[in-house]
């Protein structure tokens, strides 16, 4: 009996730890610049899938051509862009009389602003001015990324008497691109 005691001592003594298996694993993904519509200025709203396509109606200011040498610009609002953080955007505006095409690029660190000659017609009148396609962040980026406001204005040259009375119109066309 003593043998038996000692031989399971010995073996008790002897017997050696599992064997482990170590290691690690390395995840990796690529992270892509994207763009949706928000529904509000802080990101995060409802979201509209990129492309998209926005038409806004801006009624302007009256105008008379007293206002010489300054008129009055009213500004339209066409919502919110939410995108990535530190996504390029490249506006590109033409409107549909007036100036070529004006395409400006930039990220959040500063507003992407391009301007250029615009007419309104009523019928075969023209009123000549000055549009403003304006791209700015709302905040700094967060949680939410980069949320940009897209303002767009229309400014009519004073004194201009040559212009019947009559309702003008005039389409400015914009693309907002990201990569």
């Amino acid at each position: 009996m003593k043998k038996m005691m000692l031989l399971a001592a010995m073996m008790v003594g002897t017997a050696s730890a599992a064997p482990a298996a170590s290691g690690n694993i390395t995840f990796n993904t690529q992270v892509n610049n994207v763009c949706a519509i928000s529904g509000n200025a802080s990101g995060g709203g409802t979201l509209s899938s990129v492309p998209a396509t926005v038409n806004q109606s801006v009624t302007t200011a009256d105008y008379n051509a007293l206002q010489n040498p300054t008129s009055t610009a009213t500004t339209g609002n066409i919502g919110y862009l939410q995108c990535t953080t530190g996504t390029p955007l490249t506006l590109t505006t033409t409107p549909s009389s007036g100036s070529a095409a004006n395409t400006q690029s930039g990220n959040s660190s500063a507003a992407i602003v391009n301007t250029g000659l615009m007419n309104l017609t009523s019928g075969s009148n023209t009123l000549t001015g000055n549009y403003e396609a304006k791209l700015s962040t709302t905040a700094a980026a967060s949680r939410n990324g980069d949320v940009w406001r897209g303002e767009f204005s229309f400014k009519p040259d004073g004194g201009q008497w040559n212009a019947p009375a009559g309702a003008y119109s005039g389409t400015l066309n914009f693309t907002i691109t990201y990569n």
